[in-house]
C-alpha cells in the first residue's frame, strides 16, 4: 500500500497540554525494584552492578538514592589504628560507638597529659629524692668497705693504689717503705722483678673481683631506685587506668590495648620526664605511641556511609601507609596509616564507575579480594615488585560490612559475567535502567530534570512551548514519535545553550527560538563532515544523476554515524547483468569492502527473485551489483530495496527515476522491512536536491518502508517543503509498490517485462552452449 505522507502525518502528536497534564510514572520501576532488592540483602555476594548508558549523567541520581536508602540505617562505628606494645610492626585495629570517638581520643590525651605531669611531681619529689639518697648513701658505704679492703689488701702484698678513674687502678709498688718508679724498677735485678710481678698479678685479681663487686653493687642500686620508682610510679598512675579499663571494660580489644599501654609506661616511663624539645621529631619520637589514630570518623553521620569513590585507584580505595623523612631515611609508624574510601563506607555503600575502577593497576583485583574475604587489608603493592625485603607496617584487618555498587553499562557486564568466574559469584544484583520511555509516561521525568538543571545552573525560566519543543528534538535523537530518551546530558546541553542564548538577547526566559537556536548551533558544530560531502556532491567529484530515468541505477540512502553527530548521504546503486549463471555477484562481498548483514542481505535478494521468477523458468543470469564511489565499506540491510530494483531494472531494461531515493530492508516474500536512520536518510537527499538545485521538482522525494512511519521526525525545513509539496515521502509495504513510484510502472507489468527477459537470456544462454 502507497501512502504519501503529510505534515499531520510526521509531526509528533505532542502539545502543551501534555506538558500540563503530566502525571508522575515510574519510568524506571524495574531497575528501581532491583536497586532495593539489592541494598537490603545483607550478604557478601549480593553486591549491585547498575547498567547505564555512560552519556547519562546517572551517578549522581544513584547517590541520591542511595543516600535515601541509607538514611534509615544506623551509622557504624569509628575505627581506630593503636601501637601494639607486643609487636610493634602489626598495629591493632579497634573500633567503637561513633558518638564515643572523640571521648576515646580524648580521654587517651588527657591520659598521657596527667600521666607526665603526675610522673614529672613524683620524680621531683622531697620523699622520692630522700629515698633515693639514702639508698645511694647505703650503697656508697658498701662500696667504700670494698675498696677499704682493697687497699688493705694491697698494702699487704706490698703495693698503693691509685685511682685514675672511677673502677680503673694505678698499681705502684713499695720497697723498704717507699714507692718505686718504673725507672727504678727497671734496674732492680730479675729475681726482684718476678717476685714482685707474681705479687701484682694476686693484686690484679683482687682488684677485678673488687670491680666485680662494685658493678653488682651499681647495678642492685640503679635496681632498688628504679623498683622504688617504678612502685611510686604503679601507685601513681593505677587510678587513671583503672578508671579507663572499668569504662571501656565492655570493648575487650580497647580494654587490653589500656592494660597494655600501662605496662609498657611503667616499663619506660623515663621516657615522659624528657623535655620536648629533646624527643627526636616524627615516627621516632617515643611518646607517638601512644597517640591513637582515628582514621574513620562517622560522628556526622545521619545513617549509614554513601561513599561516591571518582577516583579509585588501589591505595585510595584499600588506603596506604605513608611515610615521612627523618634524617635522610623514610620511617613510619601508626600515626602514619590513613583510611581508603572502603573504610570510609564501612557499614554502608561505596559507590564506583567501572571503567574508573578497571583503569587503575590492581584496583579490581582489590576490590574483589575485600568482598571475597570480608576484610580491609592495608598493604604496599610496591612490595610486591621490591627486589628488597624492608621491614613495614602490617596493620591488623578491618573487617568490612559494606555494599559495593558499580556502574557501568551492558557491554562490560556480560563481558565481566563470561571471563571472570568471581563477578558472578560477588556480584549478583543487576540493575538495569532504561535509557527511553514512552513520551507520555517520561513527560514528568523530564520536566523534573529540567528543573533540576536549571535550579542546579541558576538558568532562567523556560516556556512551556520550549519544553515541547525539546521534547521533539529528544524524539528526533532516537528516531521515535512514541518514546523519548531518558538522556539527561543531552538535555543539560541544549539548556545550557539555550540559556546562554536567551542572556545574550536579554531575555529573562528561555522559549522556543532559543531552544530551536541552540540545537541548530549543536548540529552545525558537528556538521562540517557533512559540509565537506555535499560539496564534492555539487561539484561533481562524487557521481550522482538527481533528474531524469536510468536503466540499472538507482539512490540509495546511506547514514555515516559519528561519536555525536549521524547525518544521511545519498548512494549511488548500480546493476549490470548478463549471460551467464553465476547469479548475483556481490562486488562489495568479493572486495572485501562487504559486511556480512550486506552479503546476507543480497542473498535474500537472490531468494526473492528465485521465488517470483524462477517458479516456471529456471534463471539464467549473472548480475554484478555495487555501490558506486565506495571505498570504506558497505554493511546492513536498508538498501536492499534499492539493489533488488537496480538489478530488476538492469533485467527489464525498465528505467528508474533518479529524483527518488529509495531505502528499505527487503525479505524473500518482497515484503518491506523498518530500517534505522529514517530521519538523516531523508533529509540527506533533501539536502543533496537543494545544493543541486533541484527541489522545484514536484515530483523528488524519498521511499520508506510503512513501518519506518514513528521514526519519521525532520526539521523545520524539511516540514515546510513537504508542506509546499516540493519535497515527498512516500511509505510503502511491499516490492510492488516501490516499483510503481520508482518506475511509472504498474508492478505487474514490470514483472512481466522481467520475466520476458529472463526467458530470452535462459534462451540465448542455451542456443550457445
Amino acid at each position: 500500500m502507497i501512502r504519501k505522507l503529510t505534515v499531520s502525518d510526521i509531526e509528533p502528536k505532542i502539545s502543551i497540554k501534555d506538558i500540563e497534564n503530566a502525571e508522575k510514572v515510574d519510568v524506571q520501576k524495574r531497575a528501581n525494584e532491583a536497586l532495593q532488592i539489592g541494598l537490603s540483602i545483607e550478604n557478601r555476594a549480593y553486591n549491585i552492578y547498575i547498567s547505564s548508558p555512560e552519556y547519562w549523567k546517572f551517578d549522581e541520581m544513584i547517590v541520591k538514592i542511595v543516600q535515601e536508602f541509607a538514611k534509615n540505617r544506623k551509622a557504624p562505628n569509628d575505627w581506630f589504628y593503636v601501637h601494639n606494645f607486643r609487636n610493634p610492626s602489626n598495629p591493632i585495629a579497634l573500633n567503637l560507638e561513633s558518638e564515643k570517638g572523640d571521648e576515646f581520643i580524648s580521654d587517651i590525651e588527657k591520659l598521657i597529659k596527667n600521666i607526665k605531669a603526675t610522673l614529672k611531681q613524683l620524680i621531683e619529689s622531697e620523699e622520692l629524692n630522700r629515698i633515693r639518697e639514702e639508698i645511694v648513701s647505703e650503697y656508697n658505704r658498701k662500696k667504700e668497705s670494698l675498696l677499704n679492703e682493697l687497699n688493705k689488701k694491697a698494702n699487704e702484698l706490698g703495693f698503693i693504689i691509685q685511682p685514675i678513674q672511677p673502677n680503673v687502678f694505678n698499681i705502684i709498688p713499695i720497697i723498704a717503705g717507699e714507692p718505686i718508679s718504673p725507672q727504678k724498677f727497671s734496674s732492680l735485678s730479675e729475681e726482684m722483678r718476678e717476685y714482685i710481678n707474681s705479687k701484682k698479678s694476686k693484686l690484679e685479681e683482687f682488684i677485678s673481683q673488687t670491680i666485680r663487686e662494685i658493678h653488682k653493687l651499681d647495678r642492685e642500686m640503679r635496681e632498688k631506685i628504679e623498683t622504688i620508682e617504678k612502685e611510686g610510679v604503679k601507685n601513681s598512675i593505677k587510678n587513671y587506668f583503672l578508671e579507663l579499663q572499668e569504662k571501656y571494660s565492655y570493648n575487650e580489644k580497647v580494654y587490653e590495648f589500656i592494660k597494655e599501654m600501662e605496662n609498657d609506661i611503667l616499663n619506660n616511663y623515663q621516657l615522659f620526664l624528657f623535655p620536648e624539645n629533646q624527643l627526636p621529631p616524627g615516627p621516632l619520637n617515643p611518646l607517638r605511641k601512644y597517640v591513637v589514630n582515628r582514621i574513620v570518623d562517622n560522628k556526622e553521620l545521619k545513617g549509614a556511609p554513601v561513599i561516591y569513590e571518582k577516583n579509585p585507584t588501589y591505595y585510595n580505595l584499600i588506603g596506604r601507609i605513608e611515610k615521612e623523612v627523618v634524617m635522610g631515611a623514610l620511617v613510619s609508624d601508626v600515626q602514619n596509616i590513613t583510611a581508603g574510601s572502603l573504610h570510609l563506607a564501612n557499614g554502608g555503600y561505596i559507590i564506583v564507575n567501572i571503567y574508573d575502577l578497571l583503569k587503575e593497576p590492581y584496583a579490581y583485583e582489590a576490590l574483589k579480594r575485600v568482598i571475597k574475604h570480608g576484610e580491609i587489608v592495608i598493604e604496599d603493592i610496591g612490595e610486591r615488585f621490591s627486589l628488597f625485603s624492608t621491614k613495614n607496617l602490617k596493620p591488623q584487618p578491618i573487617p568490612f560490612n559494606g555494599k559495593i555498587i558499580i556502574i557501568g553499562d551492558n557491554f562490560l557486564y556480560y563481558l565481566l559475567q563470561i571471563y571472570d568466574p568471581d563477578f558472578r559469584e560477588i556480584f549478583r544484583i543487576y540493575v538495569d535502567f532504561e535509557t527511553e520511555a514512552n513520551y507520555k509516561d517520561s513527560i514528568y521525568f523530564i520536566l523534573e530534570e529540567i528543573n533540576n538543571i536549571r535550579v542546579s545552573n541558576n538558568l532562567s525560566d523556560i516556556s512551556k512551548l520550549a519544553i515541547v519543543e525539546i521534547i521533539k528534538y529528544m524524539m528526533r535523537n532516537i528516531e521515535d514519535k512514541e518514546k523519548i530518551p531518558l538522556n539527561t546530558k543531552l538535555l543539560m546541553e541544549i539548556m545550557m545553550e539555550a540559556n546562554y542564548i536567551a542572556s545574550i538577547k536579554k531575555k529573562e526566559i528561555i522559549d522556543v527560538e532559543e531552544v530551536k537556536q541552540a540545537i541548530k548551533n549543536r548540529e552545525y558544530r558537528y556538521s562540517r563532515i557533512e559540509e565537506k560531502l555535499r560539496e564534492l556532491i555539487k561539484r561533481g567529484i562524487l557521481v550522482f544523476d538527481f533528474h531524469g530515468e536510468k536503466v540499472g541505477v538507482v539512490n540509495g540512502l546511506s547514514v555515516i554515524t559519528l561519536p555525536e553527530y549521524s547525518f544521511g548521504i545519498p548512494s549511488r546503486i548500480t546493476a549490470s547483468v548478463g549471460l551467464g549463471k553465476a547469479g548475483i555477484i556481490d562486488i562489495e562481498k568479493e572486495t572485501g569492502l562487504g559486511g556480512k548483514i550486506h552479503t546476507k542481505a543480497v542473498l535474500i535478494i537472490g531468494g526473492y527473485i528465485l521465488e517470483k521468477y524462477g517458479r516456471e523458468t529456471p534463471i539464467s543470469l549473472q548480475a554484478r551489483l555495487t555501490f558506486e564511489q565506495n571505498y570504506s565499506g558497505v554493511e546492513g540491510d536498508s538498501a536492499s530495496c534499492a539493489e533488488l530494483l537496480a538489478i530488476l531494472s538492469a533485467i527489464s531494461e525498465i528505467p528508474i527515476k533518479q529524483n527518488i531515493a529509495v531505502t528499505g530492508s527487503l525479505n524473500q516474500k518482497g515484503e518491506v522491512q523498518p530500517v534505522g536512520g529514517i530521519p538523516e536518510k531523508i533529509e540527506g537527499f533533501y539536502y543533496s536536491l537543494k545544493i543541486m538545485g533541484l527541489l522545484e521538482n514536484n515530483e523528488v522525494g524519498v521511499i520508506i518502508p510503512y513501518r519506518n512511519l514513528k521514526n519519521v521526525i525532520l526539521n523545520e525545513e524539511v516540514m515546510k517543503a513537504i508542506k509546499e509539496e516540493k519535497f515527498h515521502i512516500w511509505t510503502v509495504d511491499n516490492f510492488d509498490d516501490v516499483i510503481e513510484i520508482a518506475t511509472g510502472t504498474k508492478p505487474q507489468e514490470f514483472h512481466n517485462k522481467t520475466i520476458e527477459k529472463l526467458k530470452d537470456f535462459s534462451k540465448r544462454l542455451k542456443n550457445n552452449e
